[in-house]
């Protein structure tokens, strides 16, 4: 295969797998009467992929870690998701490839060795729209029945958050946050985790009670797929998408919020590069999920 088309298909490897790590109305001015609460979380994910290319035969070994921090803010009825930074390294074979961090205030980006930074204030005008569309402002909102039960949503992100939500962030900051329905020990939540370019694995994740915990914690299992996956570019698709998902989480009853958890996800799936078979991956993340000091 041609040297360019074996780089040009490592570097949407990195940005499928760094896809998956990143693992979905303004606010108005608060009345008298209605308070403002912010409730500060981060989520870390450790990822190892393994890639076996059929011609020529190789294998590559990408690894990512990633760390989002976000907030969740409730005024009345809503609720507003809003990000607060997003940090994120890959190597392949042990050679970093990237370290990237992003906020309100900056951007960071190392590639090969070559860093790139740049304060928001100073940054090239579309820089500067994505950072003050994708930080610090809210993304999504939904709107709850008394019983906690979404009764709408909407995706409020501008123009220049959307490579923040191409690449699966705001289904990241989805992932911990399902709505339990009042006194079942079991149900289900549908879900989606992102394969980069817009893609997604979705599925339901079944969550059970725990008995004999403090707190509300439950067991989470299930899977979720994709059988054909269509990228950016259209040379490359991934096939027979499968992540099988086990953990737990705890919710908080007191604050009705979510307070912790952890997710094992073992990811498999395979490539076609101009239709022809092109490689398979197995791999596996290792996501956990808390609160944070605002």
């Amino acid at each position: 295969m041609h040297l360019s088309l074996r780089i040009t298909i490592l570097g949407k490897r990195l940005r499928f797998f760094a896809g998956l790590v990143l693992l979905a109305s303004p606010l108005s001015a608060a009345s008298a009467d209605v308070a403002i609460v912010d409730r500060a979380f981060k989520v870390s994910i450790d990822a190892a992929l393994t890639m076996t290319t059929e011609a020529p035969a190789q294998t590559q070994n990408l690894h990512t870690h990633t760390e989002f921090g976000y907030t969740w803010r409730s005024e009345g009825p809503t609720r507003s998701l809003i990000f607060d930074s997003v940090l994120v390294q890959a190597k392949n074979n042990g050679k970093p490839m990237m370290d990237s961090t992003m906020n309100r205030e900056k951007f960071s980006f190392t590639e090969n060795g070559k860093t790139t930074e740049a304060p928001a204030e100073l940054a090239p005008p579309a820089l500067r729209q994505m950072l003050r569309d994708s930080f610090g402002v809210p993304v999504f909102q939904r709107t709850l029945n008394e019983q906690g039960q979404e009764t709408s949503h909407q995706v409020l992100a501008k123009t220049g958050a959307k490579k923040l939500v191409d690449t699966g962030m705001l289904a990241n900051g989805l992932l911990f946050h399902p709505l339990p329905p009042t006194g079942q020990a079991e149900w289900q939540a549908d879900t989606q985790i992102s394969l980069g370019g817009g893609g997604y694995a979705t599925g339901k994740l079944t969550y059970k009670k725990i008995e004999g915990r403090l707190g509300t914690t439950y067991a989470i299992t299930g899977t979720l797929s994709n059988d054909n996956v269509p990228g950016a570019d259209p040379r490359f698709v991934l096939k027979d998408v499968r992540c099988v998902v086990t953990g737990e989480e705890t919710y908080d009853d007191g604050k009705k919020e979510w307070a912790s958890g952890r997710l094992k996800m073992d990811i498999a799936h395979s490539m076609t590069a101009n239709g022809q078979p092109f490689s398979t991956s197995k791999g596996v993340m290792m996501v956990t999920f808390g609160t944070r000091a605002q």
